[in-house]
């Protein structure tokens, strides 16, 4: 393989390479997602390194010893696509799921708080007390109100 075919090839692996790892990346967990920039940065860094070394060695250069690069370079890449796949991804619909469970229990914890308290607040003594006070009061005012009414309907007779 000519030397600029096997740097054309190498490079479009490292691109595929990173889109593939750029499509796993959001369905990671975050610890996943640092081994995963680990894992990316050091394959590249490495297929860049050879690339570099063949192309500064023109006794690499030569058909035979760039189908031999290529052929370890793969090697690595297949290497990589493993500890990718490796890499558990988060099932989003799962995570969503816990998410409203989590959600729907806390609201429902919420309105069975306010609930007892409200139950709690008008079941005391004291609110009771307050509560037979103000329909008392307000019955002496509705029968002061009916007796102003009545003087002063009788009043006009």
């Amino acid at each position: 393989m000519e030397l600029d075919l096997l740097n054309h090839r190498i490079e479009k692996e490292i691109v595929k390479l990173k889109s593939t790892a750029m499509v796993k990346r959001p369905f990671l967990s975050k610890e996943d997602q640092l081994i995963l920039d680990d894992i990316l940065d050091k394959t590249v860094f490495g297929l860049k390194e050879v690339l570099n070394r063949v192309n500064q060695n023109p006794l690499l250069q030569d058909d035979e010893s760039t189908d031999k690069v290529f052929d370890k370079c793969v090697e690595v890449l297949v290497h990589t696509y493993k500890q990718l796949d490796g890499l558990k991804e988060i099932n989003t619909q799962e995570k969503v799921n816990e998410e409203l469970n989590r959600a729907y229990d806390d609201i429902k914890n919420f309105a069975n708080d306010i609930k007892d308290s409200v139950s709690d607040y008008f079941n005391s003594p004291e609110t009771k007390t307050k509560i037979y006070n103000a329909k008392k009061q307000t019955l002496d005012l509705a029968e002061k109100g009916l007796d102003k009414l009545r003087e002063i309907l009788k009043l006009d007779e």
